[in-house]
């Protein structure tokens, strides 16, 4: 039987200790199931989930506390069950584009507990627009929207946050 172990990483951006990381978890006889990392000026973030019999878990776990020591990293894991099986749910994206400003995710995140819509997966980033130079947003993120959902009345709604809001924004079914 496989157990899964999620793993999440801070630190000083280096190749050499991405690849040391790298090499542990193949070592530990561990399979990667999800692995993202991100660079984030000098640091970087990596979420992984691993899957493994016991022992190959075990081994992960023993290894971060080293892991941790030997490359200054902020280390954290947990043993989970893998995904739940969805509810009967209808894949969805939503896409924004808006001026920078505090306060956009937290209201877009507010806007799908409101509406029992489970988040997936985000990407947020900030940029300079090329001709302005002003500040921008851009959002995805990958939501389950229940079947019973009215998906002319959640558009409505959608909509009328963005107007609210002034954001650029859309909700579409994922292909």
């Amino acid at each position: 039987m496989n157990h899964l172990l999620t793993l999440t990483m801070l630190g000083e951006y280096s190749m050499q200790t991405l690849e040391r990381i790298s090499q542990a978890l193949r070592d530990s006889g561990c399979n990667i199931e999800v692995y993202r990392m991100l660079r984030l000026g000098e640091n970087f973030a990596l979420l992984a989930e691993l899957s493994g019999t016991w022992d190959a878990i075990a081994k992960v776990e023993n290894l971060t506390t080293q892991s941790a020591e030997e490359f200054d990293l902020a280390i954290t894991s947990r043993r989970t069950q893998g995904e739940v099986a969805p509810s009967e749910v209808m894949p969805y994206a939503i896409d924004l584009v808006a001026a920078s400003q505090p306060g956009i995710v937290h209201e877009i995140l507010r806007f799908l507990r409101q509406n029992e819509i489970e988040l997936q997966e985000q990407h947020t980033n900030s940029y300079q627009a090329a001709h302005s130079n002003a500040r921008m947003l851009s959002l995805h993120m990958n939501v389950d929207i229940p079947v019973q959902t009215s998906l002319a009345a959640l558009r409505g709604n959608f909509m009328d946050l963005c107007e609210r809001l002034n954001l650029d924004g859309i909700i579409e079914p994922v292909k």
